[in-house]
């Protein structure tokens, strides 16, 4: 099972961008704070896809508080000027909601959007292993 859940803040405002098919791809970075070490947090690396890059593009921006879930993907590439082989994990996001509200409702459905209906070929994005 590959399934990972993070509430945490956008660290700047969604960067949504279209494929040459014309599906919506959304990216952003969520900090979450290290409950270890009270100073520091950690950063995570997100896409979005279809309704759901819309959605988070829309009602999301830096500083908002985010409730994601998706999945690990380990993206691989060589580095041009050294050659070195680099990697990253980011998160695919199959789901977001609303949370932090001054009305205090916190978090829950309020906002989901699921990403059920979308399908992006591997080809179009541009690596083999990407499921979308």
């Amino acid at each position: 099972m590959n399934t990972v859940c993070i509430k945490g803040r956008m660290i700047k405002d969604a960067e949504l961008r279209y494929t040459p098919a014309g599906s919506s791809v959304c990216d952003i970075t969520i900090a979450v704070k290290n409950t270890q070490d009270k100073d520091s947090s950690f950063f995570f690396d997100c896409t979005c896809w279809g309704k759901t890059a819309e959605f988070v593009d829309k009602y999301f921006g830096k500083g908002k508080e985010i409730l994601i879930t998706g999945e690990l993907r380990q993206d691989k590439w060589q580095d041009r000027e050294s050659g070195a082989n680099r990697s990253k994990v980011k998160i695919n996001v199959r789901e977001v909601d609303f949370c932090g509200f001054s009305d205090g409702a916190g978090c829950g459905n309020q906002g989901n959007q699921q990403n059920n209906e979308y399908q992006q070929p591997a080809d179009d994005i541009g690596g083999d292993d990407c499921p979308f």
